[in-house]
């Protein structure tokens, strides 16, 4: 058994978590920390009995950073909590390690802005870089620093690896040997998939009135409503679906003035045929969700460079769920045809959902699909890096 510590910024309810499903497979032979990085337990918490450590379900341990300072909230005092923090859960896999409970530790990082504790940890660690998506994209405002502080990782780490080959091209500019990767896709759930609870059975017994054209995945600025909005004044015969959380205070991330994506969505949301069931959907649901899907779409603004990048790994769900997908122009789905048929405009978009719903979708293409999705499952994705680490300690 082999310690791993899981660097975690995103919320742990997101539909898209690549931390948690990385823990979740990593659990199963090894003791996994994941370190929330952006959540504190304050020593009045403490006192009142809140503890800074839980674990999951699934066998590894979520750990949130204790504040012993009481000003913990300002950016020097938050960055003294992380280092101690940090430094007391390595001296716990050092101890581990003494009474032989674990063999080896790993750092495995999933940020650019994880450099800071990579900087602190490098000599305890065998360091892993899982390059997840494209951080340094131009709409944000912080690029600039984040293209720093991913360049001195991708040259400091001791594996890096990518899921992409668009992604692969760009790390690969900055330092050699970078290792593509499989997607991640959840794929026990879909093998065993739950009915819905009767609250969301009576929402879409409503909207399955017509045939749906859905996505599931966060509501927030990368969703081209230009382009959604034009398709459904077009195809009334269709119902376009968009369920997931609500995302749109990413904003302030890309320049964007905070509600502006908010009011887009509203003014989407008055057309009679589209809808948005703005929620943290539990992942245990999503199969049951995409199975009253006629097509899956991916509405993402190739405007944007991030969307230009990026691999979704809600391809993979549509996929197993043997779905058709319309999609805009994004380079790593474009291989997948005829599974998936991309364009920017809205008379694509007509024309692909147009030929989608003269023919029944093929049973040969739904086996296809899901082997495609098989081999882009978690578990394969972990188990390649695993691999990978034991080769390149090897040398």
């Amino acid at each position: 058994m082999d310690f791993y510590l899981l660097i975690f910024r995103d919320k742990r309810d997101e539909i898209c978590n690549f931390v948690e499903e990385t823990g979740r497979i990593l659990a199963e032979s090894n003791f996994v920390v994941c370190f929330l990085i952006n959540e504190t337990v304050t020593l009045r918490d403490l006192l009142f009995g809140v503890s800074p450590v839980t674990k999951s379900p699934y066998g590894f341990y979520f750990i949130k950073p204790v504040s012993l300072f009481e000003l913990g909230t300002l950016p020097k005092f938050h960055a003294a909590n992380i280092i101690l923090n940090i430094y007391v859960i390595t001296m716990v896999s050092y101890v581990m390690q003494w009474c032989g409970r674990i063999h080896k530790r790993y750092l495995w990082l999933f940020h650019p802005y994880d450099f800071d504790i990579f900087k602190l940890l490098k000599i305890h660690y065998f360091s892993i870089y899982d390059v997840v998506d494209y951080f340094p994209a131009s709409e944000f405002i912080l690029s600039a620093e984040m293209r720093s502080r991913e360049q001195l990782l991708v040259r400091s780490c001791d594996l890096v690896v990518a899921i992409s080959p668009k992604v692969v091209d760009h790390v690969s500019s900055i330092a050699p040997n970078v290792t593509l990767v499989p997607q991640g896709f959840r794929r026990d759930e879909f093998i065993h998939p739950l009915p819905l609870p009767y609250s969301l059975q009576k929402q879409f017994k409503e909207l399955s009135q017509k045939p749906i054209i859905g996505f599931v995945g966060g509501i927030n600025h990368r969703i081209d409503f230009a382009l959604v909005k034009g398709v459904a004044q077009k195809c009334l015969h269709h119902n376009f679906v968009f369920v997931g959380p609500d995302q749109t205070d990413q904003d302030k991330h890309v320049g964007l003035k905070v509600g502006t994506t908010a009011k887009l969505v509203e003014d989407l949301s008055r057309l009679p045929n589209v809808f948005f069931l703005q929620m943290s959907v539990q992942q245990k649901y999503i199969p049951a969700i995409l199975n009253l899907f006629a097509i899956c779409m991916v509405p993402y603004d190739t405007r944007q460079e991030f969307n230009q990048f990026c691999y979704p790994m809600k391809i993979f769900e549509y996929f197993y769920s043997g779905k058709p997908v319309v999609s805009t122009d994004i380079p790593s789905l474009k291989k997948y045809s005829p599974f998936v048929q991309c364009s920017n405009s809205v008379r694509g978009w007509r024309e692909i959902l147009s030929r989608y719903s003269l023919v029944q979708w093929p049973i040969t293409y739904i086996k296809q699909q899901r082997r495609i999705a098989s081999e882009n499952s978690w578990r394969r994705k972990v188990s390649r890096i695993m691999r990978l680490t034991h080769i390149k300690k090897r040398r």
